[in-house]
């Protein structure tokens, strides 16, 4: 790593980081919370794009085992905690083996057509490409890591681990691996370099078919390929019968990225093309083969189509155990205790005046960057000290209500907001008010402790109004709103925390010439400049995704209909705008929009959640937000305590269909709208959203019964 001002300059660590350099950055924090991980059998592991997740699969890897080593040898800490291999020591009798099907061009075998006529034929040589390749990937990698930790692990490591020390094993090895079947190509092999030179010319002969599609492969390729898994149970059980590895070590295969394979089946018009590649790793996964383990690593919502998921493999939802409850009320729950370590070990990493008064901080992110404002400050901060701006004043109201309004507009922009708002909710209910019972604030009834919730849900909302009607941004700086924008996402909290450090850093090179003299915690205005530019540049990035240019488009249009929701909803009557809700049945209707909103959750642009909705018939459901880093980006409110806007499906596809996500089908647009209408679900009102939540836009008193919680419930 670069040894840099800025501790947060490497933001993907797998990728920017030298593999010497984990020990000293890796956060163990969450090795307890994937126990099954380290533990024989098959395992998914789900994660977001920066949850950590190709981070823990790297612990599985004998060069990321062999820089523990090494820093433990040497005596390396961090904040007085030597740097250790993190995986417990009953748990390390095993020897890894990976590919990552994206950067491994493992799913580029697709582009090959072995059958030019024959469409079957061409999908079952294709098939049996892509087992091959991968097999011998992973057997030269599995052939690399044996090589390392018989040469280069110390004593101790090999015999905790269960792996000898002699050279030769491994021959015997490689000859009882070469009289099966499954491994023949690798007789006259003998020796492990030669062996994995023989590994690698079988691989580019079918790359070789890419870049040159008149070629073929040689008859030898032709007829001594095997099914995908078979070399290695063979390559497994011959390193226990040799004495390579002892009979109780492990033999754990990791299998990374494989949403690649999911999104390309999508994409592509034939599903078989790519599902082709899927069903081969299912297989593979269902086989429960005793002799190896297997590893997968993927994003959210990949559907695994096995027989019996619960026996083929365990699941690690990483998205699920970062995050936190509803109701705030978990402290210190996972995420935070990453970042926490995260935190100091980034700055543990630089040659500062000031590193080692952060990691010895018990609170190193709050000294960093301080405490953050509240809800109604943030708003007042943003108010304009003209009423007209901050209210908006009806005419059928009683003069003296709306002198005291531009009262209060003057003196606490944010509280008037509220009144307003109080007073629009009463009025639609046909109550005649006057100010005689509120003028003064121990008799304002949004005041009162039995209305604490009422205001608590509703101040988020009315500080984004009060800015809205100023043109102005809220700003959000101190600990709190950096680890709420982070959305329990640590590649979201370290953008944050570079993107401050670079602000305040030019802000003290263009005024004082000094670049050497950060002090803390920074300034409030330089925080909320990098927070700003981190929400802008998480959305420039999103077109780099796959499929990025649709998923922008979609991450517009429901930023930009939240926001004016959430804006434009005066009696504040609906403060969980700042996300949807979509009943199941009614998405399963729709494979497009599905597939939309499960590609936009593993890219980290939205958070998908279980709801459980206010009123049964609408049967079970789920709900979205856009991610948190990106709420300064569109103006939405972060908080998410409160009912998210329920939608039907075909309203959803409309707004899709006006932004240009997808094209118009009338077709489509009907089947919906008719689906829509004919099922059990709310009626909608004039914004095609489900009125369920909104009891102030209807006067019938079995509403304002069924629907009460929109004011008075304590979410």
């Amino acid at each position: 790593m670069t040894r840099s001002l800025n501790p947060f300059n490497a933001l993907y660590l797998t990728e920017s980081v030298r593999s010497v350099e984990i020990p000293l950055l890796f956060s163990p924090v969450l090795v307890p919370f994937v126990s099954e991980l380290y533990q024989p059998g098959n395992v998914v592991i789900r994660g977001m794009q920066g949850t950590g997740k190709s981070m823990l699969l790297a612990l599985l890897e004998t060069g990321v085992r062999q820089a523990f080593w090494e820093a433990e040898q040497e005596g390396a800490t961090t904040d007085g905690i030597p740097r250790c291999d993190p995986i417990p020591v009953e748990n390390r009798r095993f020897v890894g083996a990976a590919i990552n099907l994206s950067t491994s061009r493992a799913t580029k075998l697709n582009e090959i057509v072995a059958s030019k006529h024959d469409r079957d034929e061409n999908i079952r040589l294709t098939q049996a490409y892509f087992g091959d390749y991968l097999n011998c990937w992973v057997l030269k990698d599995l052939l690399s890591s044996l090589e390392l930790l018989i040469t280069k692990a110390p004593a101790e490591r090999r015999r905790e681990v269960g792996v000898t020390d002699d050279p030769e094993l491994l021959s015997d090895a490689l000859r009882i691996m070469a009289d099966d079947a499954p491994c023949c190509f690798l007789q006259d092999h003998v020796d492990a370099v030669s062996a994995r030179r023989a590994l690698e010319k079988r691989m580019r002969a079918y790359l070789s078919l890419l870049s040159n599609p008149r070629k073929s492969l040689s008859e030898e390729i032709d007829e001594t390929r095997s099914l995908l898994g078979e070399p290695l149970t063979v390559a497994a059980n011959a390193l226990r019968a040799s004495g390579v590895i002892a009979s109780d070590v492990h033999v754990f295969v990791t299998i990374d990225q494989f949403e690649t394979l999911l999104r390309q089946s999508q994409d592509d018009r034939d599903d078989q093309k790519h599902r082709r590649f899927v069903n081969l790793v299912f297989d593979l996964l269902a086989s429960r083969n005793p002799a190896v383990s297997y590893r997968v690593g993927t994003r959210p919502n990949a559907v695994m189509k096995l027989s019996d998921a619960a026996r083929d493999y365990a699941e690690v939802d990483l998205d699920e155990i970062l995050q936190r409850t509803e109701s705030g009320r978990k402290k210190f729950w996972p995420f935070q205790r990453v970042a926490h370590d995260a935190f100091r070990r980034r700055i543990a990493a630089i040659e500062t005046p000031y590193r080692d008064t952060i990691v010895s901080s018990a609170n190193a992110i709050r000294d960093v960057f301080g405490a953050s404002p509240s809800n109604h400050d943030r708003g007042n901060d943003c108010a304009s000290r003209k009423p007209e701006r901050v209210v908006k004043l009806e005419d059928t109201w009683d003069e003296a209500v709306c002198e005291v309004l531009e009262s209060m507009a003057l003196e606490d922009p944010v509280s008037a907001k509220l009144a307003e708002a109080w007073i629009r909710q009463r009025t639609a209910r046909g109550e005649d008010l006057s100010a005689g019972n509120w003028a003064t604030a121990e008799h304002r009834p949004w005041e009162t402790h039995q209305k604490r919730w009422w205001k608590k849900e509703r101040l988020p909302q009315a500080s984004l109004q009060v800015a809205s009607s100023n043109a102005q941004r809220l700003v959000y700086y101190g600990e709190e709103d950096i680890l709420s924008l982070s959305g329990e996402n640590i590649l979201a909290f370290i953008c944050i925390c570079r993107s401050i450090w670079e602000c305040d850093a030019r802000f003290r090179t263009e005024h004082s010439g000094d670049n050497d003299t950060t002090q803390f915690p920074f300034e409030p205005k330089q925080q909320a400049q990098g927070i700003w530019e981190a929400s802008e540049f998480w959305h420039r990035k999103i077109p780099q995704s796959a499929d990025g240019d649709t998923l922008q488009r979609l991450v517009d249009v429901i930023g930009q209909r939240l926001n004016q929701q959430l804006i434009s909803d005066r009696a504040m009557s609906y403060p969980g705008a700042n996300g949807f809700s979509l009943a199941v049945d009614d998405l399963c209707g729709d494979p497009e929009i599905k597939r939309l909103l499960d590609d936009a959750t593993a890219e980290c642009l939205l958070l998908q959640r279980a709801h459980t909705p206010k009123t049964k018939s609408r049967g079970r459901s789920i709900k979205w937000y856009p991610h948190p880093i990106l709420a300064p980006f569109y103006g939405l409110t972060v908080p998410r305590t409160k009912e998210p806007l329920y939608v039907s499906v075909a309203t959803l596809r409309q707004w899709l269909v006006t932004g240009s996500v997808l094209a118009a089908d009338e077709s489509a647009s009907n089947k919906h709208e008719s689906e829509a209408k004919s099922s059990k679900l709310n009626p909608k009102d004039d914004q095609g959203t489900e009125s369920a939540p909104r009891p102030s836009e209807h006067s019938t008193s079995d509403r304002q019964k069924t629907f009460r919680f929109s004011e008075d419930h304590d979410d």
